[in-house]
């Protein structure tokens, strides 16, 4: 990986209290605050899941919170409070910035503030690099996306679990998008630009594939079995198949 702008983390502020993972809240030496994933608390396959996601996410205008690999030094790691001793690692992880004022967003402000092409996008896009992880119901549930009330914005999060080799369609029955939570259905004209989308995220797959740092893939047959996947998995979109199950 080359990036010549590379982020420092400058300090380990505190775990974050949503999600699975626990990520740590740091500031960076551009002076912004970061959640970050680092190896401490996801494998490296999830890192690399995380990025190639988010990265999918951003070319095909998904908003996402802006996100980076930074590195974690060495004396950040030694120094660590008490209270996150083991849940930081040195070395690059992810991360991606931290939206204030922000919380879950609840499954009615998901179907009234997201508009319908984008919840069109978002179903399409997390079935088609097999993310189940964003259920939710009016009981409630694991939706991923976060809303900020002050600036009215949402974002979607947490792609770790992504192109999940096992993943299958009924794992989306609770999607906050999925036919039985919504009323709008797929039309011959969602057909013409789902295509258009599919190729897109295939086309981006390779780019940020090559941006992974090497110390987050164990050997050269890892990194081949981690990329195939990732581009089998996006490249079933491509078939009439998989497009007949997107209604």
């Amino acid at each position: 990986m080359q990036n010549n702008n590379q982020l420092e983390v400058t300090e380990a502020i505190r775990q974050m209290d949503a999600g699975s993972t626990k990520p740590i809240l740091c500031s960076c030496d551009d002076g912004n605050l970061y959640v970050i994933k680092s190896n401490a608390s996801v494998s490296r396959r999830e890192l690399i899941h995380e990025y190639v996601a988010s990265a999918i996410a951003k070319k095909i205008n998904l908003p996402i919170p802006d996100f980076a690999i930074v590195y974690v030094p060495s004396d950040i790691v030694d120094f660590l409070p008490p209270d996150l001793k083991g849940k930081l690692s040195c070395g690059y992880a992810f991360a991606s910035q931290f939206i204030e004022d922000s919380a879950s967003i609840t499954f009615t402000l998901a179907h009234q503030l997201i508009d319908i092409q984008k919840q069109k996008e978002i179903y399409l896009f997390d079935r088609l690099i097999n993310n189940s992880d964003r259920s939710l119901t009016k009981l409630g549930g694991n939706v991923n996306i976060i809303y900020n009330v002050k600036k009215q914005s949402y974002y979607l999060i947490d792609h770790n679990l992504a192109f999940d080799p096992n993943c299958n369609i009924d794992m989306f029955e609770f999607h906050v998008f999925s036919p039985k939570n919504r009323s709008w259905q797929y039309d011959m004209f969602d057909a013409i630009s789902n295509e258009e989308l599919i190729e897109c995220i295939n086309s981006s797959c390779d780019d940020a594939l090559e941006e992974i740092p090497t110390e987050w893939v164990d050997d050269e047959l890892s990194k081949n079995s981690i990329s195939n996947n990732i581009l089998h998995t996006v490249a079933r979109g491509r078939s009439s198949e998989f497009r007949s199950t997107i209604i």
